[in-house]
């Protein structure tokens, strides 16, 4: 459900502000600070999972936050809010997927193998929602689209309460393997700069990839 989401976000985020009369330019503004939130606010999160028995209440609460902040969606705010509502989304967004790897994996325990072969079914519900939702917006305006967001958390937040609560487990680290050491090595600072030209070259397509495929006389459904 989490990559659903994804997809509905990653995929129409940019028509739907468009459709609300915000410019290219501030589009891409707007969606830099949804994604600048994912520098600091995994680490903040993670930090209070460190603290709380039960990581899945940190889920949780991630969830419940993003539905709350999805509401906001439906407000009529100006630039400067709605850089604020997808700042607020993106501190609760980026709260859920790092706390549910670390739950999946310790569930799986020395099974960890099969982490791939659940993680690949985020897969499968990015792509059918983005089926899903090319259709629906063929026919119906993008003003559907916080609805839809906040149906899917709602539906994640359903879900959570289904699974079974596990106690943390928490390993001692010594003080050569604090975080400070860790991010001045050079293999770490290598993945962060590979990570950060990732992101670089995704930007734009996750930004204005579906307007630009629609400017050229393509239809929703075709885009997803």
């Amino acid at each position: 459900m989490y990559f659903a989401i994804v997809a509905l976000s990653i995929g129409w985020f940019g028509p739907f502000f468009q459709a609300l009369g915000f410019s290219a330019f501030e589009i891409g503004i707007a969606i830099g600070v949804l994604t600048g939130s994912k520098i600091f606010a995994p680490y903040l999160w993670g930090t209070l999972g460190d603290f709380v028995p039960n990581r899945l209440r940190v889920v949780q609460i991630g969830i419940i936050g993003s539905t709350f902040a999805a509401g906001l969606l439906l407000l009529d705010v100006d630039f400067v809010g709605l850089c604020l509502v997808l700042a607020l989304f993106g501190v609760f967004w980026n709260a859920i997927i790092a706390q549910f790897d670390t739950l999946t994996l310790e569930y799986l325990g020395s099974d960890h193998h099969r982490y791939s072969s659940i993680r690949v079914w985020g897969s499968v519900g990015f792509i059918l929602m983005m089926l899903a939702s090319g259709w629906l917006f063929s026919d119906v305006e993008y003003g559907i689209l916080p609805w839809l967001i906040i149906g899917g958390l709602v539906i994640s937040v359903m879900i959570s309460l289904t699974l079974p609560r596990r106690v943390a487990t928490y390993y001692e680290a010594s003080e050569a393997a604090g975080i400070t050491k860790r991010l001045t090595s050079a293999s770490v600072m290598l993945f962060l700069v590979v990570t950060a030209l990732n992101q670089l070259t995704h930007g734009p397509m996750n930004v204005f990839f579906t307007m630009y495929v629609q400017s050229h006389g393509y239809t929703a459904f075709e885009a997803g």
